[in-house]
């Protein structure tokens, strides 16, 4: 019998960003099922292809949530004994962009382009991961996580990369925290 192993990770004060799709909940209320399915693998192709080329960075955790993903840096002592850089918060603005443009890029050509919006912020975060033999399964919360999500949801938030950080407002000219 293989015997579960739980992780922790996160913590407070992390930085971290969140990755939605605009549109997918109003979407499948408005296809008919039988629709929804072809759509959903043309829709996922963007996403989850624009993430594949990230994941391949172990200095940060991806976690995803239906048409959302959190992008954790794993800006921890283990890395910096391990000799690998830290992401810093203006390496995430960059990967950031990057991750929007090749999402845009990847399905502009489609009938249901990723329209999305990338919030960067700062807040308690943390994952739990309950791992027994080679499956495991992921809670994820803490503030960050809701505060994203809730700003997501305002009205008139257009498409693009946002943040509520002050130290990396600069880089942009229309932060979350209005």
């Amino acid at each position: 019998m293989t015997k579960d192993t739980i992780m922790v990770g996160g913590g407070e004060n992390k930085l971290l960003a969140y990755v939605d799709i605009s549109g997918v909940s109003e979407f499948y209320k408005k296809k008919k099922k039988d629709e929804t399915r072809e759509i959903a693998k043309k829709i996922s192709y963007g996403f989850l292809g624009a993430l594949q080329e990230i994941r391949e960075d172990d200095r940060m955790s991806i976690h995803i949530m239906s048409d959302s993903a959190f992008l954790v840096p794993h800006n921890s002592i283990k890395n910096i004994k391990n000799k690998k850089s830290i992401i810093d918060k203006v390496e995430l603005v960059e990967i950031c962009l990057k991750l929007f443009e090749n999402m845009v890029e990847r399905t502009q050509k489609l009938e249901y382009p990723n329209l999305s919006r990338i919030l960067i912020t700062r807040g308690s975060y943390y994952y739990i991961e309950n791992k027994k033999g080679e499956h495991s399964f992921y809670t994820i919360g803490g503030h960050a996580l809701v505060k994203c999500v809730e700003a997501d949801k305002r009205e008139g938030l257009p498409f693009g990369v946002f943040t509520d950080c002050p130290d990396i407002e600069i880089l942009f000219p229309t932060p979350l925290s209005t």
